[in-house]
């Protein structure tokens, strides 16, 4: 996958064909996206705007971004808790909930707290102004519901068992949406994603490749479940229909990837030689220990050897109930999102 001119502009037919997004016109014009500067909200703006439909598309950052959202009518700067929802969301038709605290691991109580206030105490007060003035609330959430990764494929109908702060507050998060009576709403859980401006795993990767501060790890079995930003975005927009409402569905590609094939299309996206051979997971292990002791000696948080688990282990989810019901086919592959990313990551040094 060479990511050449005709690959390009065939991707681009095959999004406008197969994903129409049928946003329903039959109340006021706005789109409200919260966390609109991250990975996610600037390409759900960018898609939104790209639909060329009337209507003001309305973004909420906590601190200014360091680059412009493209595709933002207007940019307001609050925190989600302070924000007067009520007063906002009167002209709103619907209002696509990221902003989150995630990408990092909370290492305070003072950490602990801002992810409850953040992740559930925010999304309580968009539902309840969502429910006061009518407006649609697509909510972002995480497969991190099910816990640290799993090889069963877990889907829509699968009991919920958070391991991580960050899990546990989403799903209570997710409760309190389900539990408000008269309010519409749809919630996605998305699985790893990866795309330009983005901070997590793939991210982490791809940069560490490109430094030539990574040796491929030979993790034979080891499968994830991912999607790209672009795709999660045209998913959020696919949800905005009425026979979504009320539903919590698994978004994700049909079949998963090997490490062997990200880590791959990884190197081809930094253009980059894999060395060789992949540095088998015991002797990863040790590494990590080591690198952890080294760590807490000089007072560091360790995380060599929670990373190496996140890497290792596979993570499938099962997104079929949606791509069945929504007629979701998501368009790009490793190549296409890695190297979208591994490009952006180079404009920015």
């Amino acid at each position: 996958m060479s990511g050449t001119g005709g690959k390009t502009s065939r991707v681009a037919a095959e999004r406008s064909r197969a994903l129409p997004i049928p946003m329903d016109d039959r109340r006021a014009d706005e789109v409200w996206i919260t966390g609109a500067a991250g990975a996610l909200g600037r390409a759900l703006a960018q898609r939104i705007a790209s639909l060329c439909r009337p209507g003001a598309i309305v973004g909420t950052v906590r601190r200014p971004p360091a680059d412009p959202v493209a595709g933002l009518s207007r940019l307001i700067v609050s925190d989600v808790c302070d924000c007067d929802w009520n007063r906002h969301l009167t002209s709103a038709r619907v209002i696509f909930h990221l902003a989150a605290f995630v990408h990092r691991r909370p290492r305070s109580e003072l950490d602990r707290k801002e992810l409850w206030r953040i992740n559930c105490e925010g999304t309580q007060r968009i539902a309840e102004a969502c429910r006061a003035t009518g407006a649609l609330l697509v909510y972002a959430s995480t497969v991190a519901v099910y816990g640290n990764g799993s090889r069963t494929s877990p889907d829509d109908e699968t009991r919920p068992c958070p391991t991580t702060e960050y899990g546990k507050s989403k799903l209570v998060a997710e409760e309190f949406i389900r539990s408000l009576p008269g309010l519409s709403y749809v919630v996605l859980r998305f699985p790893l994603l990866v795309g330009p401006h983005g901070r997590g795993n793939m991210e982490r990767l791809v940069a560490a490749i490109s430094r030539r501060r990574y040796w491929p790890v030979d993790s034979r079995g080891t499968e994830k479940s991912w999607l790209s930003t672009d795709d999660a975005a045209a998913a959020l927009l696919a949800a905005d229909v009425a026979h979504a409402r009320g539903n919590t569905f698994v978004v994700s590609r049909p079949v998963p990837d090997s490490l062997d094939a990200i880590q791959q299309a990884a190197y081809r996206a930094t253009d980059r030689v894999r060395p060789r051979p992949a540095l088998p997971v015991g002797v990863a292990k040790v590494a990590a220990f080591v690198a952890d002791g080294f760590s807490r000696a000089v007072g560091r948080t360790p995380v060599a050897a929670d990373a190496l688990r996140t890497l290792t282990g596979s993570a499938i989810y099962d997104g079929s109930r949606f791509a069945s019901v929504m007629g979701f086919t998501p368009v790009d592959d490793l190549d296409d999102a890695l190297r979208r990313t591994a490009a952006w990551q180079r404009g920015r040094r």
